[in-house]
């Protein structure tokens, strides 16, 4: 059962994988960019349930893995509920969702203080995850209260949840593989998310901007990489 689990993980990540290539290319509301971002959803969700069976029947259980997974898949669910919510109400299942999500991430801070006691490395994994795994849920919960969210908001939680949970499938594809590359384990685990992450949040500052400055600060930024002192502003 073990065995066919690990199979049905490593396809489901796969499929997650080769969806987001579909995805992205592709304006959001069209048909190839919905059906893409179902598959994924669905993939991970795959993902989630056979590492939950992977990490609980591991011996002894693999709190590691067990905690990560619950993590990474809160993103994608996130990201996903905020995609296809059109209501913009949070239901009982995302506030639900949300607080075992930042329980789980006190439980990431407690195994990766049992861990740092052993000295294992993979402490300053779950320390980080954990904390941004409060972060978002925190975010979540108190945008939450404060009501639906529209236009612009409703997309950027969409991307900023969707996009680290993206980062989450990188990262297992680099972990698997890293040590062959000789990449140190900490890097595979890390390396993602500190290069990945500024990138989506300075999206997040760009998207926010009205139109006319978003064109003019992309043209000051094609000046400033074809070493251009000045352009004109619309």
């Amino acid at each position: 059962m073990k065995d066919i689990s690990l199979i049905l993980h490593i396809i489901a990540g796969s499929t997650a994988l080769l969806s987001t290539f579909i995805a992205v290319p592709f304006k959001k509301g069209t048909k190839f960019h919905n059906n893409s971002g179902q598959i994924y959803f669905y993939s991970m969700t795959l993902v989630f349930i056979t590492a939950m069976h992977l990490s609980l029947t591991d011996n002894p259980i693999n709190l590691f893995l067990f905690s990560v997974g619950i993590f990474s898949y809160y993103m994608a669910f996130a990201g996903w509920r905020a995609a296809v919510e059109r209501t913009n109400f949070p239901s009982r299942i995302d506030y639900i969702v949300a607080y075992l999500t930042l329980g789980c991430s006190g439980f990431m801070c407690y195994e990766a203080n049992r861990l740092l006691n052993y000295g294992n490395n993979l402490s300053v994994v779950l320390f980080v995850f954990g904390g941004i795994c409060a972060v978002m849920a925190i975010q979540d919960l108190l945008q939450f209260r404060k009501g639906p969210i529209h236009g612009k908001e409703r997309i950027v939680r969409h991307l900023s949840r969707i996009l680290p949970s993206v980062i989450a499938v990188f990262t297992a594809v680099l972990v698997v593989n890293g040590e062959k590359l000789g990449i140190p384990v900490l890097a595979s685990w890390l390396g993602p998310t500190i290069i990945i992450t500024p990138v989506i949040t300075l999206w997040n500052i760009w998207f926010r901007l009205p139109s006319s400055k978003r064109k003019g600060l992309g043209k000051k930024l094609v000046a400033q990489v074809l070493g251009q002192a000045n352009i004109d502003e619309d």
